[in-house]
């Protein structure tokens, strides 16, 4: 048996592609809409939390509501026929769309609701339900941390 043939292949991860969006063009909105979210966060940081349950140990505070509603502004402003599924406002826009963006305004809720400053802003895209560019801004007892990624085409 050759060395080749005796090698285990691997299948490349990532999106089949990201439609006729460029992916520079979907990572920049990618980008610009979890810094919008995690300005509204950075904002509320020293301020007092309005909490409420939305489940039995399920919080949410203002600052999700806000930080989602500027992380829409933000998608829906640059592609008004994308499909979004916020976690507070749930799904919006176009149901027929290859695009559905998701968004978790503020994933660490409560650590932020008790001033635990271990939190995030968490935003992503898929394209025909394949990840197509997504980006982390993570919180960490002081300034942003970024993690973004885009998924290029595969062979």
């Amino acid at each position: 048996m050759s060395e080749a043939s005796n090698q285990r292949k691997y299948p490349k991860v990532g999106a089949k592609s990201t439609g006729s969006i460029p992916p520079s063009e979907l990572i920049e909105v990618v980008e610009a809409a979890a810094r919008a979210g995690a300005e509204v966060v950075m904002d509320a940081v020293n301020k007092p939390r309005n909490v409420a349950y939305k489940g039995l140990a399920d919080l949410v505070t203002d600052t999700d509501k806000m930080s989602e509603i500027a992380i829409l502004e933000v998608i829906k402003k640059n592609f008004a026929d994308h499909l979004i599924l916020g976690e507070e406002g749930g799904i919006a826009g176009d149901t027929s769309s290859d695009y559905l963006w998701c968004v978790d305004p503020l994933d660490g809720t409560t650590n932020f609701a008790h001033c635990y400053p271990s939190f995030a802003v968490s935003v992503g895209v898929l394209f025909q339900g394949n990840p197509a560019a997504a980006t982390v801004v993570e919180f960490v007892g002081g300034p942003m941390c970024w993690n973004t990624r885009t998924y290029t085409a595969t062979a």
